[in-house]
């Protein structure tokens, strides 16, 4: 502890020691499994914005903790997920990882782990069933405001026949709008949980999980769905991906000329967390959508009793 309170206190023209402090916190790591504070270190300067492609940027001094199981890990892939580089394009504004993972690095983990299950400290995703108290702490937190706001704008349309969710997390938002939508819904998903994916088609047998990997990099029989979907159910996996730019234009791609798509709890800037490479506030991530979509429309969750926004604003988009 002490410790840390020294490592916080560095002041910011001290910064050349981020790589110092990086690799002293990687030692720790490795050799301890204790995670400690450390400065960004490890700059990728090769690496470009994963919107915009410009090549620029200017590093910020950030203290980071990462935590998650380094067990699967080899000595490259930890150094990749564990040194951060928090930087922001000078072009666009974006703030991501400058030390991201490579395009190999990312197979070479998938040869490893085939879900992020594995890998996740949580102890609700390491074996099924989750168990039920944990399934109504998470709806509680992150689905039952939300829903009532969807409720409120009418997200669901009569319309809406063929709908694909990307990250459905334990089949909340099927659930949803299964409840809306009766029985003529055509539905298909993927996750990035396999304790998700087995809860999912459990208990809704009838749903068809697609050929789609969408944690960090977008790979799999995409364009067999282009002008395909009625709408898309994205949730709170944008903040994980690679190349942000390829994985929208792919997202873009299958829907409709009338479809349309809800982004869902994206804005999480969660710079000690090793899979979220990129970090944008509401302002832009909506510029981030209106590069590949003519109406974008915000849907704030707000929670009048508490005065607080109770979980992360929805973009609905077409």
């Amino acid at each position: 502890m002490i410790f840390h309170k020294l490592i916080i206190k560095i002041p910011k023209f001290l910064s050349k020691l981020a790589v110092p402090t990086g690799y002293l916190a990687f030692f720790f790591k490795k050799y301890f499994n204790l995670n400690i504070y450390h400065f960004n270190s490890c700059i990728d300067l090769n690496l470009k914005c994963s919107f915009c492609k410009n090549n620029k940027f200017n590093q910020y001094l950030s203290i980071c903790t990462p935590d998650f199981d380094i067990s699967l890990l080899t000595d490259e892939l930890l150094k990749k997920f564990y040194l951060r580089s928090i930087g922001k394009c000078t072009n666009c504004g974006l703030i991501q990882d400058y030390n991201r993972p490579s395009i190999d690095n990312i197979k070479d983990l998938r040869k490893l782990s085939s879900s992020k299950d594995d890998m996740t400290t949580e102890e609700i995703w390491k074996s099924y069933p989750v168990p039920q108290k944990e399934i109504s702490r998470l709806y509680k937190m992150y689905y039952q405001n939300k829903f009532l706001k969807w409720d409120q704008n009418k997200i669901f349309k009569n319309t809406h026949k063929k709908i694909l969710f990307l990250r459905p997390t334990l089949g909340f938002d099927i659930e949803y709008f299964k409840n809306r939508g009766g029985g003529d819904l055509h539905i298909y998903f993927a996750d990035v949980s396999k304790v998700s994916e087995i809860t999912i088609l459990k208990k809704h047998p009838e749903v068809k999980k697609v050929d789609f990997c969408i944690h960090q990099i977008y790979s799999g029989n995409f364009d067999k769905y282009n002008n395909y979907f009625d709408l898309i159910i994205s949730n709170h996996h944008l903040v994980h991906i690679y190349d942000l730019d390829d994985s929208l234009k792919k997202i873009q791609n299958l829907i409709n000329l009338n479809g349309m798509i809800l982004f869902s709890d994206e804005i999480k800037i969660k710079p000690w967390n090793p899979f979220h490479y990129n970090f944008y506030d509401k302002q832009m991530f909506n510029k981030i959508l209106k590069k590949y979509f003519c109406k974008v429309k915000e849907i704030n969750n707000f929670d009048k009793k508490n005065n607080i926004y109770s979980s992360n604003t929805c973009f609905l988009v077409s």
